[in-house]
């Protein structure tokens, strides 16, 4: 939203909504490819018989290609946190104890970023 279109839209009217309804809600903007503010407000003014004059802002859409090549990416972040599992189990058996550690410690750090990177994939998937 521009400055101008915020110093004209000071008026705020607050709803409460159930989780289903914020749900369909958001389903509905989505798919008209607007957010929820937008679309709430585009509806409530066409029942009032208001035109709706604010401009829309622009978003830029996920394409599918990267939001898949982020899914290879997780996919490939579990891979390889796998693996350092097993080499990590392999030097607890066998290795120099400081060794396991290490591996330890990045052990945690890969699940964490595959957590993370999971997160961000989901959250892109929701808000398309």
């Amino acid at each position: 939203m521009s400055v101008s279109q915020r110093r004209r839209l000071s008026a705020q009217i607050n709803v409460g909504l159930t989780e289903t309804e914020a749900s369909a809600i958001d389903q509905a903007a989505r798919r008209t490819g607007v957010s929820r503010a937008a679309f709430v407000r585009r509806q409530t003014l066409s029942a009032v018989d208001i035109p709706d004059t604010t401009k829309p802002r622009r978003h830029r859409s996920i394409r599918s290609a990267d939001l898949e090549a982020v899914a290879v990416l997780v996919a490939e972040l579990g891979r390889t946190t796998g693996s350092v599992v097993q080499l990590s189990k392999a030097l607890r058996q066998s290795g120099p104890r400081r060794h396991h550690d290490a591996v330890e410690t990045i052990l945690s750090d890969l699940r964490i970023q595959a957590q993370a990177t999971a997160h961000l994939v989901e959250r892109i998937g929701a808000e398309r």
